[in-house]
């Protein structure tokens, strides 16, 4: 993987809370979109999430969060930005009492910035934890099969992403969300 056209994909999966008022939400969807003016950001959009489907009850994920960086690095300092924190103390924490963070490296192309309006299925899956590396390019082997579906146009993955019926018995659990790009 080359470093030049290496991005940092962040996701985090938000429930808030049932019975929370609809101004609140409307102002952490606002709150968490003002960072996308950072430095530090290529990407940022949050919104509410269509659909979704989990192998395990316990997610029952309302917003997605999804964004872009550079680099590592920039997507540290991110999560120490005095504007970051403050969105997530007065906007986020509040309101929420669930949040996932999943961080990977991707080999995209462009473009880095998905259109507005533009849909998204996003598929999160988490090995078995006793799997050997042989497993785990089974599972790689079967996202990188996916991108010949010529309705793709885009695909990131990592060792968390997308499969094939056949990896199945290899994943603890599985999240897999409809969301359509807000900007």
């Amino acid at each position: 993987m080359s470093a030049d056209n290496q991005t940092i994909e962040h996701v985090v999966l938000l429930n808030v809370k049932d019975g929370t008022d609809s101004t609140k939400i409307t102002s952490m969807i606002d709150a968490i979109n003002c960072l996308n003016s950072l430095d530090q950001v290529l990407y940022l959009t949050v919104g509410p999430i269509h659909k979704i489907q989990s192998s395990s009850s316990s997610f029952n994920f309302t917003h997605f969060v999804h964004g872009r960086f550079k680099t590592k690095q920039d997507l540290n300092e991110y999560h120490i930005h005095s504007n970051h924190v403050s969105v997530l103390n007065e906007f986020v924490l509040p309101i929420c009492d669930d949040i996932m963070v999943v961080d990977w490296i991707s080999n995209l192309e462009d473009p880095l910035v998905p259109k507005s309006g533009s849909a998204m299925k996003v598929k999160l899956l988490k090995l078995k934890e006793d799997l050997g590396e042989n497993e785990k390019i089974e599972v790689l082997d079967a996202i990188g099969k996916t991108m010949n579906d010529d309705s793709i146009e885009q695909i990131s993955f990592a060792l968390d992403s997308n499969h094939e019926e056949k990896v199945k018995d290899l994943l603890e659990s599985e999240i897999v969300l409809d969301y359509v790009v807000l900007m």
